[in-house]
């Protein structure tokens, strides 16, 4: 194989995803995966009077119906302990998950390191950048992240993922 060769296998398919988009680039994602959803938030806002549409709520349908397909669906939470609002956002969005059947963890439960991450691995796709969950950033405010297509950058942010996975309390330790 070429450098040439090897340059076109690393380099992945990307797009950048418009704030509108947001919502229907990541349900896509959820609906085309076949073996995992994770997907690692600071934020998570169930804020149905600001969410007319319902966006956040369809994702956690979208998460609930692929954990129904038997896609491994892990969701975490990040959230604050020093902001009682955030704090108590990400509590609820975290029962909220769990009552739908969608195993989740908030990292922030506890003093530890948390995370400001956002990213949704599907299979070999990546949503990465400042996309919270919630109605201000899917309607209101600019965000920026991008798609892309990199079995690579899956494998990595997996890897990301399954240790912040194992640093969150589980429900019961929660």
């Amino acid at each position: 194989m070429t450098r040439i060769d090897r340059l076109a296998v690393m380099t992945p398919e990307v797009a950048l995803v418009p704030d509108r988009r947001y919502p229907k680039v990541l349900a896509g994602m959820i609906g085309r995966a076949r073996a995992r959803v994770w997907a690692s938030l600071f934020m998570l806002d169930l804020d149905v009077a600001g969410d007319p549409g319902h966006a956040v709520m369809g994702v956690l349908n979208g998460l609930a119906a692929a954990q129904w397909r038997g896609i491994d669906v892990r969701l975490i939470v990040s959230g604050s302990r020093d902001n009682y609002a955030i704090a108590e956002t990400a509590a609820t969005a975290v029962a909220v998950g769990r009552q739908m059947g969608i195993p989740t963890r908030w990292l922030g439960a506890r003093a530890r390191r948390g995370s400001h991450a956002k990213f949704v691995i599907a299979d070999d796709e990546v949503l990465l950048g400042s996309h919270n969950w919630s109605p201000s950033a899917f309607l209101a405010s600019t965000q920026d992240s991008t798609w892309l297509q990199s079995p690579p950058l899956a494998s990595y942010l997996g890897s990301l993922f399954a240790a912040q996975w194992s640093r969150a309390p589980r429900k019961e330790d929660a």
